[in-house]
């Protein structure tokens, strides 16, 4: 696939994460709900998210859909942490740190407790959280 098909494909993935949210938010009735929910924990167990989260949180401006970015991007470090290189890991870090000047500090916080105990990212994360929540 080439890279503008990757980035349209992250950008419809995207949008759909974006309406189950809305949708999980104004259902009507239990089908709906039900249906929204199945479709954001398929989302939050996808292998290889990261350009459809990266999308969402640079894009959307829906808390719901930055909050389901977030936690499926904890979940998708926490278990895909040893498929890494040391390039992944430090483009990781450097796009997690940008993060924290665009979403919501909860948001940041919520990643960061989850990785901290658990990897070598959280402390590069720690020293730059610590700043930008200083400073803001």
């Amino acid at each position: 696939m080439s890279e503008a098909g990757a980035r349209r494909g992250s950008l419809e993935n995207a949008v759909l994460v974006t309406q189950a949210c809305l949708m999980l938010d104004q259902a009507s009735n239990n089908h709906e709900r039900k249906e929204a929910e199945e479709f954001l924990l398929s989302f939050r167990q996808s292998a290889n998210p990261y350009s459809i989260c990266k999308h969402i949180l640079d894009k959307s401006g829906v808390p719901s859909a930055q909050f389901h970015a977030v936690a499926t991007l904890r979940d998708a470090i926490l278990r895909e942490w040893t498929l890494f290189s040391n390039q992944d890991i430090a483009t990781l870090r450097d796009e997690l740190v940008s993060y924290q000047l665009s979403i919501p500090s909860f948001l940041i916080l919520l990643l960061y407790r989850s990785l901290n105990y658990s990897h070598s990212l959280s402390l590069s994360l720690s020293c730059s959280l610590s700043l930008s929540l200083l400073h803001s």
